[in-house]
């Protein structure tokens, strides 16, 4: 096996013997890549939840344990713990406290932030400009976003950055440059942001970041449904974090990809600040609380945030390569999923009617057929 690529943030659990695996590229090499079950993972998509509990391994037997992750040892199978709130009130001033505390742990290190141009990702900016710490900007700019506030937002606080890098979202699109996928032990779906995030972690390499904030999670902070009971709380803070792309593609530039939103304390002011509400999405109660800070655009404006435009152009930009990618997966795995019927079906599939189950059909086959090529290339699969 050749320069293979460590992925400190996960392990492996066998369903069988419970054992623990920090790597499975031995198992591959011997042949564990012919145990792929696309089935699982086509279901898994569906669930689209952020409970993994019920997610079934995608080679069988092996379960793919991230960060967080605990293991059942009774059932054989891991587990997504949620974080329960251990403080008994919160107001802005105690938030701003822990706000202060969360980025005052990076001292002496370049941060940089995603700018979005949405909610969550501006919070972040506005507050570190708010404690006059120092920090750069690197966005996705897309002209698509000017008919909502994306760009206009976008176009503001990039010059809140010491330094700002504003990237072309058209030169990598989900799905963009999959044929550079670094080599994975486990299929994943993180190749659909492959491309843009390759690009982005160029950008904070070139621009010296250390550390990458993110708004990720925000949509479920802000905009999920609040118990009153601390006890009753669904949240995960470490299904925030991508660590497919922190492992493979920002660690190798010397950046730490962390979201804001990730953060327990944070996480905990937030529940208990919003006690009791019903869902928000469009987070009406985030833009009222915090208006003394945040852009009155963004205080007195909401949009339906939908990025399927960019989605499908990507899977539609890809779809030349699918027909090569799985007649080498069918000829490696004989399975059905990957037959030229297969392909001829998902050929014909209708892109534009608008519902994710249509495209999910084709992005975790995808997703199976570019982590065996993967392997090939790696002389794993000989």
């Amino acid at each position: 096996m050749k320069n293979l690529i460590k992925q400190p943030s996960i392990h492996f659990r066998n369903g069988v013997t419970g054992e623990k695996y920090i790597d499975i590229w031995k198992e591959l090499e011997s042949g564990l890549w012919k145990e792929i079950k696309p089935e699982n993972m086509l279901g898994n998509a569906l669930i689209m939840g952020v409970d993994r509990t019920d997610y079934k391994p995608i080679i069988e037997n092996y379960h793919l344990m991230r960060p967080g992750m605990l293991w059942d040892e009774q059932n054989k199978r891991p587990f997504d713990p949620v974080c329960i709130p251990n403080i008994s009130d919160s107001n802005l001033e105690k938030f701003l406290i822990e706000a202060y505390r969360f980025f005052k742990q990076f001292d002496g290190k370049h941060i940089g932030v995603q700018l979005s141009g949405g909610l969550d990702s501006s919070l972040i900016i506005v507050l570190l400009k708010y404690f006059n710490i120092p920090f750069s900007l690197v966005a996705l700019v897309n002209k698509r976003f000017e008919f909502r506030t994306e760009s206009h937002i976008q176009n503001l606080l990039s010059k809140y950055g010491t330094n700002t890098v504003l990237i072309d979202y058209e030169t990598c699109l989900p799905y963009s440059n999959i044929e550079n996928v670094p080599l994975h032990q486990y299929p994943e779906e993180y190749i659909r942001t492959f491309g843009p995030d390759f690009e982005m972690s160029k950008k904070c390499k070139e621009m010296g970041i250390e550390i990458l904030l993110t708004g990720q999670g925000g949509d479920n902070v802000f905009g999920d449904v609040v118990p009153k009971e601390t006890k009753e709380c669904e949240w995960m803070p470490h299904t925030f974090n991508d660590t497919w792309l922190q492992d493979l593609v920002y660690s190798p530039m010397g950046i730490v990809q962390v979201s804001f939103y990730s953060d327990v304390k944070i996480m905990e002011h937030i529940f208990k600040l919003r006690s009791g509400r019903k869902e928000d999405v469009s987070k009406y109660w985030a833009r009222q609380f915090f208006k003394d800070f945040l852009p009155r655009e963004l205080v007195q404006y909401t949009y339906h945030s939908d990025f399927w435009g960019f989605i499908i152009d990507g899977v539609q930009n890809v779809m030349p390569q699918i027909p090569t990618l799985f007649e080498q997966a069918y000829d490696l795995t004989q399975n059905p999923y990957f037959s030229k019927d297969k392909v001829k079906e998902l050929m014909k599939i209708d892109l534009l009617d608008h519902k994710k189950e249509t495209y999910m059909q084709i992005e975790p086959l995808l997703s199976i057929a570019v982590w065996l090529d993967g392997l090939v290339k790696a002389e794993i699969i000989k």
